[in-house]
């Protein structure tokens, strides 16, 4: 029992990332941009953005501090860190480059820079220096 309930827990592996590739697709297809906004608002009852100020409430965010903003989307929770700290480094990850040029752009209509890096947040690329300490 113990032994299956642990192989559930493993990686799925290929037909996994295979799903996620497909779902990216239509989540590209479906949301690009602007509309993923609406899309996120309505999917959530129109409590995202209680959500975001939730969330952002309980980040301890200081100055210097960077930070990397996984699955990105348009950028509103970085651009929400850099309103409360704006000598911040964001480095925002998102598969979709549609996604990342919205919020690129709206990073930059504010005043900010967000470094955007086109990437999969199963194979991040970025070590973690928490685990050194």
């Amino acid at each position: 029992m113990a032994t299956q309930f642990a192989n559930k827990l493993e990686y799925p592996g290929a037909a996994f990332q295979e799903r996620m590739a497909i779902r990216a697709r239509h989540r590209i297809r479906l949301c690009s941009g602007l509309l993923c906004d609406t899309a996120n608002t309505i999917a959530s009852l129109s409590m995202l953005g209680w959500f975001r100020r939730s969330f952002l409430d309980i980040i301890d965010i200081r100055p210097s501090y960077r930070v990397l903003d996984v699955c990105a989307d348009t950028n509103a929770v970085g651009i929400g860190l850099l309103e409360r700290a704006p000598d911040i480094k964001v480095v925002a990850g998102d598969r979709s480059s549609d996604m990342l040029k919205v919020g690129s752009r709206r990073a930059t209509d504010r005043g900010f820079s967000i470094e955007s890096v086109i990437s999969d947040v199963h194979g991040l690329l970025f070590r973690s220096k928490i685990a050194a300490q």
